[in-house]
This record gives structure tokens, C-alpha cells and sequence, in this order.
């Protein structure tokens, strides 16, 4: 029997035991303890039974598998958590006549002049608005209450003309800087809002809203209830507003926050909130840090996305498209502006999280980090995403920078986003499209995220555990895979969205791997996913969530 001092709360055991902090080839950890919110004994079941005493609770595994806590490295938690507590879901998959449907529905219960906001519209039906029709066809399935409806990265939006009319948008209205109201072949408004026009359109519907404040906390307690329920512990928050800093630090200091949250405060206006930004927020957000909030990072939107022609290649688009043959996209920064950004990141002691869909813009990011570390030194950790174009000559300057990649959303396989984004780009670069494999071999630290709710209805890390090993759809909807030479194995995936992220995070004292010491962050699965099919593992379910040693989630 063991000291009453050393008696462990909890012990877990007779299972798969994957630590995430050692190779699958060493002798097998077989238990663990917990204790005081800490991992206590790590090792044998022997060793870990005999620490046990009459309180202690003992979970069986019965041949299941145990492993750290997700770490997600990318997700809009306040848009995840609105979308499920009060918005209208919309499935990427869901045609133009499906939306219309969901909207007329939504309509009919609604209270005239409320705002109709929801989502996620899939880009290829994004990329199917085009004329005025469909504007009238939002109209009509609105019965004149203003709709907002967000695409699947996020960038973007289609809003009915009574939004329009009271975002005071008409037909003569020019287009932001940074921003798109579309219009067709002759000029009329189609609805659809690209980059900055979005956050119009955010601003004016969010400032429309009754009791933000609450709606902001029941957001983001809604928003890490799902991670948890996806076994996520650990989650950088990817623009995190002053609203979002408050209510999370409410959560924490309630002893409420079951989930480790880095947030990443926006140095520009972005589109997905409204709020102070660069250096008013830097200054601010350090009265919100807690035990669970930390705002380490800044986030930057370099480009824009591929399906928009916002993305900053290295070669012109392809397609038909009104920009001439040789437009490849713009950066959003100038050489001098983001060089400054990452300086001020640098002497603040800031991490910075730059938004790159392009091979041009992942090319210029790391130009300037290259420049900031030869006149700063060694700095605070650069992540770049989404990271699914990088120029071949690129890969090797990830790890001599010291910079992260980001790798979100999962949407390394067919799908509708990787469809819509074939249409647009070379060729020759949908072949080395999210370049796992590769990075890997020069070094370059992965670290996953979803990006919720962009591209997925939810968190899920199962979909995009799988296809980094398939490079296959887990849903079978689309047919065959995406870059398949790129396919990694099933441990460096798991080390990606379990301990790489958590140090990509700045939480690698904390979290990310089953070690003495470290917060007891872990998830029990329904399966063993070392024995199962790798066509399988988007199936899993998480049968228990543990977070500081108490149980946050729990299937029954």
C-alpha cells in the first residue's frame, strides 16, 4: 500500500498507452496514475497497482487505447461556438437549392428583421454565384429578414440584399480596400462579399445583436464543450478578439475553462470579428492571461485563398478569371510592413501566426523571418498557415528558421475545397499540394489544426489523422487521393496533433504528451488505433475526455 500522501486520484490501464513522448518500438508503458491534476507514475502496471489506495479510481481499458490530449493548433473558437449555439448550420456539401431550403426554414421561424446568420456554404457552390438570380433567390427564401451566410474558409460571405441595404451597399458602391462586394457580367450585385467586404458585413450584423456579452460567453464555453468532446485539451484560439479574451478569461477565473487556450490577437482588421487590433489589443491583453488563458501570439493575414484569386502564388492562376493571364495574386503586406510586424512581434516577445495560402506569400513570410532573426537573433516562434503550397525550395528554410507549419484545415484529400481550388491554380502545383512527407524529411516541426468551422461542421482530428496516412476521403464522397506520395505513418501523424502542437504552442512544460509531471490531459478511445484498419480511424469516438484530472467529457 503506498504512502497516503502518494495516493494517486485516478489510474489508468489495461490498454494501448500511447505517451506521444517515445517510440512506438520501446518497451510499452502499460498504466499511468494521476494525482493533484498531474500525471504521477508512468510505466509498469505493476509499478503504477501499487500505488493505488481505497480512493483511488481505476479505469480499465479493456484493451482500448489512452493518449495525450489533442492540441489543436488552429481553430475560431467564438465562430465554432456561435455557429452551434445560434446560428443556422449549413453543410459544405449541401447544394444551392439545399441552402435556400435551410434558409426559408430558418425564415419561417424567425422574428422580422432578425438577422439570419450561418454556414458553412462549400466553395464550390460559393464559385456557383455568379448573377443576380441567386441574389433574388436568397431574397425570396428570406422573407426580407437580412441573411449572412459564411463560406468555408471563412474569407468570404453571401448575404441577401437586405443585408446589403443595411450594410448601405448599393450598385454604386465602391469595393474596400482589401475587399469585394462581387458583381456579375453587367455590374449588379451578386451577394457575395470577398476578404474585408466580409468583415462589413460582420460588423454591421454583429452590431445588431442583442446581448453580445452573453452571447460571447455561452460562445466560448459552447466552443471548448465540443473540442472536449473530440478529446481536444489544448486549443490556439486562431484570431482572438478583446471579446473573446474576456470571456475566456471569465471561464478560467470560474475554474469553468477546460481547455488550454493561446489566443492570437489580429494586427489588422480581419473578417471573422470587429474589435481592437495590433498594437491597442497587444497592449490590453495582458490583463486577460490565466492559468489556461495565454496570449502569446499575433495573427496576420498575409493573402487571401485561391478560390477568390486572393492567394499570392509564385505562378499566374489558370482558368478563366477577368485578372489577365499573369496575375498570380497579391501579398496583403508590403516587404517593410511585414518585416515591421515581425519586429514588433520579436520585442514584445510575441509568437506570430501568419496566414499563407500561397506559395508566394509562404516565400515572402519566410524571406522576412530570415531577415528578422539575422537582425534580432533567435525570436519568439513563427507558425505559418495553412501551409498547402510550398515551393520544393522552400521546405528546408521551415526548420533553419525555426518556423512551424501549420497544417489546417484537414483537407489533405479530395474534396469540395481542393476541387474548387484545382480549378483555379496550375496544375503542376495540386501535385505537391500539402507536402507532409517531405517536410519531414528536412525537419520542419507539423503541427495540425482544424481550422473549425472553416472546411468542417466540427473539430473532429479523426478525419484528418486518417487521410494524412491515406491522403484518401474518409467519407468516400470523392474518389481517390490527393498528392497520395505525400502520405506520412500513423505515429508522426498522431506527434502532430498531440505533441507538436502543444510545443508549437509554447505548452510543452504543460501538455502534449503522458509524462510525469505534465497535466493530466488525456482521452480514452472507443478503439485501438494501432490494430485498426487506417480506412477506419475517422470512425473513432472519444469514450472520456480528462483535463487537469477531471473528467470534462464522457460518452455515457
Amino acid at each position: 500500500m503506498a504512502d497516503q500522501e502518494s495516493i494517486p486520484d485516478m489510474i489508468v490501464r489495461n490498454g494501448r498507452v500511447f505517451t506521444g513522448d517515445r517510440g512506438l518500438e520501446t518497451p510499452p508503458v502499460e498504466a499511468f496514475s494521476v494525482a493533484a491534476g498531474r500525471f504521477a507514475v508512468v510505466g509498469s502496471d505493476a509499478d503504477v497497482m501499487a500505488t493505488a489506495g481505497p480512493g483511488t479510481e481505476v479505469v480499465d481499458l479493456e484493451g482500448r487505447m489512452t493518449m495525450p490530449g489533442i492540441a489543436d493548433v488552429h481553430a475560431h473558437l467564438m465562430l465554432g461556438g456561435a455557429a452551434d449555439a445560434w446560428e443556422l448550420g449549413i453543410k459544405p456539401s449541401d447544394s444551392l437549392d439545399d441552402i435556400l431550403a435551410s434558409v426559408r426554414r430558418e425564415a419561417s421561424s424567425a422574428e422580422a428583421g432578425e438577422w439570419i446568420i450561418g454556414g458553412i456554404v462549400g466553395s464550390l457552390v460559393m464559385n456557383q454565384i455568379d448573377n443576380g438570380r441567386h441574389l433574388r433567390a436568397l431574397d425570396d427564401a428570406s422573407a426580407g429578414r437580412p441573411v449572412m451566410l459564411r463560406d468555408d474558409t471563412q474569407h468570404n460571405r453571401w448575404v441577401n440584399s437586405a443585408a446589403l441595404q443595411r450594410m448601405g451597399v448599393g450598385a454604386d458602391t465602391p469595393d474596400l480596400p482589401g475587399g469585394t462586394y462581387v458583381r456579375d457580367d453587367s455590374g449588379a450585385l451578386t451577394g457575395v462579399l470577398y476578404e474585408l467586404a466580409s468583415r462589413h458585413a460582420e460588423e454591421v450584423a454583429t452590431s445588431q445583436l442583442r446581448d453580445l456579452a452573453h452571447r460571447k460567453r455561452v460562445s466560448a464555453r459552447r466552443a471548448v464543450e465540443i473540442m472536449n468532446s473530440f478529446g481536444v485539451t489544448a486549443v490556439q484560439e486562431a484570431a482572438t478578439f478583446r471579446t473573446a479574451l474576456e470571456a475566456f478569461h471569465q471561464l478560467d477565473h470560474a475554474d469553468e475553462l477546460n481547455a488550454w487556450i493561446v489566443a492570437s490577437m489580429p494586427a489588422r482588421d480581419f473578417v471573422v470579428d470587429v474589435g481592437e487590433v495590433g498594437d491597442e489589443l497587444f497592449d490590453l491583453a495582458e490583463q486577460f492571461r490565466s492559468t489556461h488563458l495565454r496570449p502569446d501570439f499575433v495573427k496576420a493575414v498575409v493573402d487571401g485563398i485561391p478560390m477568390s484569386y486572393t492567394a499570392a502564388l509564385l505562378e499566374p492562376y489558370a482558368g478563366s478569371h477577368c485578372h489577365g493571364k499573369s496575375y498570380a495574386g497579391t501579398s496583403y503586406f508590403s516587404m517593410p510592413e511585414l518585416t515591421a510586424l515581425l519586429e514588433n512581434c520579436h520585442d514584445r516577445g510575441l509568437g506570430c501566426k501568419l496566414h499563407a495560402t500561397g506559395d508566394g506569400a509562404v516565400r515572402q513570410i519566410l524571406d522576412a523571418v530570415d531577415a528578422v532573426r539575422g537582425s534580432r537573433g533567435p525570436g519568439p516562434v513563427i507558425h505559418i498557415a495553412h501551409t498547402e503550397f510550398v515551393h520544393p525550395q522552400d521546405i528546408p528554410r521551415f526548420a533553419a528558421l525555426g518556423v512551424v507549419a501549420d497544417l489546417s484545415p484537414a483537407m489533405w484529400f479530395p474534396s469540395p475545397m481542393s476541387e474548387a481550388i484545382r480549378a483555379v491554380v496550375p496544375a503542376a502545383m495540386m501535385d505537391r499540394m500539402w507536402p507532409f512527407r517531405d517536410m519531414l524529411a528536412d525537419n520542419v516541426m507539423l503541427a495540425a489544426g482544424s481550422d473549425w468551422p472553416c472546411a468542417h461542421p466540427t473539430p473532429s482530428p479523426w478525419v484528418g489523422l486518417e487521410a494524412m496516412i491515406t491522403r484518401a476521403d474518409p467519407s468516400g464522397e470523392f474518389a481517390g487521393t490527393l498528392n497520395a506520395g505525400q502520405s506520412i505513418a500513423l505515429e508522426a501523424a498522431l506527434q502532430t496533433y498531440t505533441s507538436l502542437p502543444a510545443a508549437a504552442m509554447g505548452l510543452a512544460a504543460e501538455t502534449g504528451t503522458i509524462t510525469v509531471g505534465k497535466s493530466a490531459d488525456f482521452l480514452v478511445l472507443d478503439r485501438d488505433l494501432m490494430k485498426v484498419d487506417s480506412s477506419s480511424i475517422h470512425d473513432t469516438v472519444v469514450d472520456r475526455t480528462v483535463f487537469a484530472g477531471r473528467t470534462v467529457f464522457s460518452r455515457s
